[in-house]
């Protein structure tokens, strides 16, 4: 069996603390 490498890249902000937030991912 081989293991596979995945690479996830993420981001998010938010206005305020806490506040209205966003987030993403991109794989």
């Amino acid at each position: 069996m081989t293991e596979k490498v995945v690479t996830l890249y993420t981001d998010g902000a938010c206005k305020g603390n806490p506040g209205i937030g966003g987030w993403g991912v991109l794989m």
